[in-house]
């Protein structure tokens, strides 16, 4: 993604946000926003009509009416109706984590997914939610998955840093110092 469609899907992310706040109505639209994520990735035909800006406006319009009315909230589906006549609808998918993530800093969460090498024990999961909860200032809501060719330790992401403690890493990293002395 080019950084003006990612600013430009800053801003309507931002302005969802702000109405959506306004109205008392972050947590709905919230939930809306990840039940048309979920179907993004699961229904080529709505990926389709995202995604493909050559649609007539009337048309799209009249697919989300009928696919979403009284099941989304109604400024959701206004803003995507927006979307349409700003021949902005395929931002949607940008739209959606920049939301997420306004929505977490609102509640004073962060999203972070951890992979390591082995499961990590209740305690072990604590220790380190504690570790990133100092480290960055918000609540953490971790993710966790394996992933055995770190051979060790674990990787991180919070938004868009990455804290690499694996034994695969360190190990990359000495060969690269062996190769390059």
């Amino acid at each position: 993604m080019s950084a003006d469609a990612r600013t430009i899907a800053a801003r309507y992310a931002r302005a969802l946000f702000d109405l959506a706040r306004e109205q008392d109505a972050l947590d709905v639209v919230h939930k809306d926003l990840e039940d048309l994520a979920a179907l993004l990735d699961s229904s080529k035909e709505f990926g389709a009509l995202v995604l493909q800006p050559h649609w007539p406006e009337k048309r799209v319009e009249s697919c989300l009416t009928s696919l979403l009315e009284g099941k989304a909230q109604a400024l959701t589906l206004q803003f995507l109706r927006f979307l349409v006549r700003r021949k902005r609808l395929h931002v949607l998918p940008e739209v959606i984590p920049l939301f997420d993530a306004m929505h977490d800093r609102h509640l004073g969460q962060q999203k972070v997914d951890v992979v390591s090498a082995v499961p990590l024990s209740a305690t072990q999961r604590d220790l380190l939610s504690a570790r990133l909860k100092k480290r960055i200032g918000l609540r953490v809501e971790a993710h966790y998955r394996e992933d055995a060719r770190l051979i060790g330790g674990f990787r991180a992401r919070v938004g868009d840093t990455i804290y690499d403690y694996s034994i695969a890493t360190m190990l990359e990293t000495f060969k690269q110092k062996l190769l390059n002395a």
